[in-house]
């Protein structure tokens, strides 16, 4: 072989040991990124299990967070049942204290008119009673003097149906007062 030959096929023998050098590089880089490539998959699988699990985690928080706003809700809701029905009790009572406070007025002007008028009939029994005091005496003078003239007689008779009536008038008053004062009407 010549010169030329021996140093062409060192050429070729270094071309192809450099090419086939490289592809192992080559191979060798390959092999390192899928390793790397492979361990950064695990760990990001492993930091997605991670944040799966704080979702659930947060879900189950925000499930028992709406279900103690629901009861919260229903118990507040219950509440205002109950209060929008005393309110309504309330108003039916003060309502019944009006009208028993109306009532009340109503039965003290009654009273009280009927106070006057038994005030007046006692007053108007009081004059009627000297009247008739008058009249007996007057009666007694004239029986001394002599027989009754008819129309003094007549004129007592009539003294004596105006005291009956107003006596009559007075007990009725009177009843009618008690009767007020313990049914209260």
């Amino acid at each position: 072989m010549t010169r030329t030959s021996v140093g062409v096929a060192v050429l070729a023998a270094v071309v192809i040991g450099a090419w086939a050098g490289g592809c192992q590089k080559e191979q060798v880089l390959d092999v390192k990124l899928q390793r790397s490539t492979a361990a950064e998959n695990e760990r990001l699988k492993a930091e997605i299990e991670n944040l799966k699990n704080q979702i659930e985690q947060a879900k189950q928080q925000i499930a028992q967070c709406e279900q103690q706003k629901q009861q919260q809700l229903a118990e507040c809701e219950q509440k205002k049942q109950q209060m929008t029905a005393e309110w309504e009790k309330e108003k039916q009572l003060i309502a019944k204290c009006e009208y028993e406070k109306q009532q009340l007025a109503k039965c003290e002007d009654e009273k009280q008119k009927a106070q006057e008028q038994i005030s007046a009939l006692t007053q108007k029994n009081s004059e009627l009673t000297a009247e008739i005091e008058r009249l007996k005496a007057e009666l007694a003078t004239l029986k001394g003097k002599g027989p009754a003239k008819p129309y003094h007689l007549g004129m007592v008779a009539l003294v004596m149906v105006g005291v009956v009536t107003v006596l009559g008038a007075i007990i009725a008053a009177m009843i009618e007062t008690r009767r007020m004062d313990k049914t209260g009407t």
